[in-house]
């Protein structure tokens, strides 16, 4: 394989000490490379605990060489934690990932939220009304867009294209500010398909890796 390097497994029994609550060897992990358009993300499970290196096997072998940086979900629904890494080593299906930021739990109510700068078209599922808008942030729970009027109702759709991608995202209103001649929608992800929810994942992996990149679909309608 491309930059493979000799896997080193003392690096994994030295830190089982370094586990987070609720992250355990045998997790499910998603791991998602930064590099790629879109990120190539793929599932796999945890050899170790979430240390400082972490070592998860995949289906098929991790594709990408050392070095790569990826962003890092473990846990099962409910108890998932989210870091950033780097690719380390790689044999067969086995990658290790060095942890280059601590792991946090991931909270639906309180996600973090990347900067971006998004056209988007926003249909109101009440009134059926459509306008033009632009996603300012996104986090996995949820985005804002900014619009010129305030839609009826609480349930709305958010159309956007990022890259070679587009999809349609239900979305509930939880708040809106007002500006002079525009108003902001705070916005939190209503139940997503798995091609929905893996189209958000995209989305906040290459705003965290690179902000205010993302500027695909500006120009949606």
């Amino acid at each position: 394989m491309r930059g493979s390097v000799p896997f080193q497994w003392r690096h994994f029994h030295a830190d089982t000490h370094h586990m987070n609550p609720g992250v355990r060897a045998g997790a499910p992990v998603q791991v998602i490379q930064h590099g790629a358009n879109p990120p190539l993300q793929m599932h796999g499970v945890a050899v170790t605990g979430m240390g400082p290196v972490v070592a998860v096997r995949f289906e098929t072998p991790w594709p990408g060489a050392p070095g790569d940086d990826v962003l890092l979900v473990a846990g099962d629904i409910g108890a998932r934690m989210v870091a950033r890494g780097r690719l380390h080593t790689m044999r067969a299906s086995i990658a290790s990932f060095e942890i280059t930021d601590a792991w946090k739990p991931i909270n639906l109510r309180a996600n973090a939220r990347f900067s971006t700068y998004l056209g988007a078209e926003v249909r109101s599922v009440l009134g059926q009304s459509r306008q033009n808008g632009t996603i300012i942030d996104i986090s996995l729970g949820g985005m804002s867009v900014v619009t010129a009027t305030k839609p009826g109702g609480r349930e709305v759709a958010i159309i956007t294209t990022a890259g070679a991608y587009s999809a349609t995202l239900p979305c509930e209103i939880v708040h809106t500010s007002r500006g002079q001649d525009c108003v902001t929608l705070h916005l939190k992800f209503r139940e997503l398909t798995a091609a929905q929810s893996a189209f958000v994942r995209n989305l906040v992996a290459a705003a965290s890796a690179r902000p205010g990149v993302l500027e695909a679909g500006r120009e949606a309608s």
